[in-house]
C-alpha cells in the first residue's frame, strides 16, 4: 500500500472535495443530514476517498486521476449552479407568500 503516494494524490484533488460538498447540501435538502451533522458527513467522505485513491494507486495506476477529478469539479460546478436556481425559485415563492399575508396590498396576485 502506498499511503503517501495516494495522501500526495488527495491533495490535490479538487473536484471530489467539491463533489462531496454537493453531496451533503442534497443530503441537507433531502434531510438526511442536519446542521449539526453535515462535519461528520464531511469526514467519513473524505475518509472514502482516501481509500478510494488508495485503490485506484494499488490496483488501477494507469488510470488519470487529474481527468476524473476534472470531470468531478465540472459536474460540482453544474450541481452548484443548478442548487442555486432551485433555492432561487423555492426563496420567491416563499417571500412572496409571507408578503402576501404580511402586506397585502403589496400582492398582485392570490
Amino acid at each position: 500500500m502506498n499511503l503517501e503516494l495516494a495522501l500526495t494524490l488527495l491533495a490535490g484533488l479538487v473536484g471530489l472535495p467539491a463533489l462531496w460538498s454537493v453531496i451533503i447540501d442534497l443530503l441537507k435538502l433531502a434531510g438526511v443530514v442536519t446542521d449539526g451533522n453535515a462535519g461528520k458527513w464531511s469526514a467519513a467522505f473524505s475518509i472514502l476517498s482516501i481509500v478510494g485513491v488508495l485503490v485506484v494507486v494499488n490496483f488501477f495506476p494507469s488510470l488519470n486521476l487529474a481527468g476524473i477529478d476534472k470531470l468531478l469539479l465540472e459536474i460540482s460546478q453544474f450541481a452548484g449552479i443548478l442548487l442555486t436556481l432551485l433555492a432561487q425559485i423555492f426563496v420567491a415563492k416563499g417571500t412572496h407568500a409571507l408578503t402576501s399575508k404580511v402586506v397585502p396590498s403589496l400582492s398582485f396576485s392570490k
